[in-house]
């Protein structure tokens, strides 16, 4: 999964963050299309609830006069951690960007609507971006795409009632096109089932990198991301490693699962 890393941030870091703002020359629209707009889940993973139990048991763990961690379960709750927090810079600091624009969609007035079509046009730091969605008839889906400064960055498609769809990331450093580079599925149920994939799928990239993905899923209070590497180790001579982190919502009991791999099993409880 590491080789997700260099390419997503290569892609994305190049444009920072900043105030987005409705280009001032554009015909200004009605505001109510904005609910054909994605959650923000469909383009990150939350690990606020994981980030919170490990935090709470670190403090915890060093406090005097407190039950000390089994130090086992404490070396499998760092090693989840160090795998969550590598996970959240691979799927939410390259996709900041996409991520910032659609948070603003939702407040924005957009500079076309009609009932089957959606344009917002937005401009920051001398590059302009332009998001539509175009209905398909048929599917009652909506096609989505996102220009940044003539180049089609993300193409995609969403459900009516937001219940799930797909990202294409495409590669603005191939001079021959929109190449693909990160594949996104999500659905989103409802505010307790819900489930994100961001998969390596760059068509330019050799067979060792293609396939790695990282799949996040929430149902009810059980939660989990899976970490798949075709070609594990630094220099992808491995084989495959597949590893997933789990915990709950409830409880805070978790732990790690190595499906295929050399690592050991493992897990933890704040309760014990």
């Amino acid at each position: 999964m590491k080789k997700l890393i260099s390419l997503m941030i290569i892609l994305f870091l190049s444009f920072n963050l900043s105030c987005f703002k409705a280009d001032e020359e554009e015909e200004q629209g009605d505001t109510a299309m904005n609910y054909v707009i994605p959650p923000d889940s469909s383009m990150s993973i939350d690990f606020s609830s994981f980030e919170s139990i490990n935090s709470r048991v670190v403090r915890a763990d060093s406090t005097p006069g407190t039950n000390d961690i089994d130090p086992a379960e404490g070396a499998c709750l760092v090693a989840g951690a160090l795998l969550v927090t590598w996970s959240n810079l691979v799927v939410f600091v390259p996709l900041a960007v996409p991520i910032a624009i659609f948070k603003v969609l939702r407040t924005q007035i957009p500079t076309e609507a009609t009932s089957t079509h959606v344009k917002w046009s937005y401009t920051y730091n001398n590059h302009r971006a332009v998001v539509e969605a175009n209905k398909t008839g048929t599917q009652y889906d909506w096609e989505w795409s996102v220009t940044i400064d003539d180049f089609i960055w993300i193409t995609g498609e969403s459900a009516d009632d937001k219940t799930g769809g797909w990202w294409q990331f495409h590669d603005p450093t191939i001079s021959s096109g929109n190449d693909n580079s990160i594949l996104v599925e999500w659905t989103n149920t409802d505010s307790t089932n819900r489930s994100v994939k961001f998969t390596n799928n760059n068509d330019t990239l050799t067979n060792t990198k293609k396939g790695d993905y990282i799949y996040y899923e929430q149902t009810g209070s059980d939660v989990s991301v899976t970490f798949y590497d075709i070609h594990s180790g630094n220099d992808d001579s491995g084989t495959v490693e597949e590893t997933k982190v789990y915990w709950n919502l409830s409880t805070e009991a978790g732990g790690i699962d190595v499906v295929t791999g050399s690592a050991a099993d493992c897990t933890w409880d704040p309760n014990d």
